[in-house]
């Protein structure tokens, strides 16, 4: 019995999940590595985030200083909840904070605004401009509440910091890669968004 097959195909196929592990873990070090000059950069104080500042700005922004000391603020899922008569009509990342996945935040912002705009009552009396605010609010949760759910999903999925789960989330991405169908329909939803 020997260790190694055979078969080109089965030679392949080794050779393909050889070279699978081996970008994962390349993949699994340039975050550990991306994670530790921030931790540096929040230890640091005085001179070095001034210094650290200005690198990342650039020369065109002069002498920038930091003031006072930087602080870890975990990324959270938070919605605004506007009272149904409000004229006050928050889109985008104003109506909710998502996590930076994808640029949906993004995207939401500019399908709120286009579905106001839409919405928005040739002559802006009283009555119509409610109306079509109410009209624009019930338009916008199925496509506003999908959003927010698929990232927030996106982001908690892609926090699990296990091989197994890795693993799994590198099959789901294939999956999605090798059909063209389902890749268009995703990418489709994320940036048109939900009738």
């Amino acid at each position: 019995m020997t260790l190694w097959p055979q078969t080109l195909l089965w030679r392949s196929v080794l050779l393909i999940a050889a070279l699978l592990v081996v970008a994962h873990l390349a993949w699994l070090q340039i975050f550990r590595a991306s994670e530790i000059e921030p931790r540096a950069l929040q230890a640091a104080q005085g001179d070095a985030l001034d210094q650290a500042l200005r690198a990342a700005a650039g020369p065109g922004f002069g002498a920038l200083r930091w003031r006072g000391m930087p602080r870890e603020v975990p990324l959270a899922l938070r919605r605004t909840r506007a009272s149904a008569g409000a004229r006050v009509v928050p889109i985008g990342n104003a109506a909710q904070v998502l996590h930076p996945v994808a640029g949906q935040g993004f995207n939401l912002g500019l399908r709120d605004a286009l579905s106001l705009a839409a919405a928005w009552p040739p002559s802006a009396t009283s009555a119509a401009l409610d109306q079509a605010l109410a009209r624009y609010r019930r338009g916008r949760r199925t496509d506003r509440g999908f959003t927010i759910a698929v990232t927030d999903a996106i982001a908690r999925i892609t926090a699990v910091d296990h091989p197994l789960a890795a693993a799994v989330r590198g099959l789901g991405l294939a999956g999605i890669d090798m059909l063209p169908p389902l890749r268009r329909r995703a990418l489709q939803t994320l940036v048109f968004g939900v009738d």
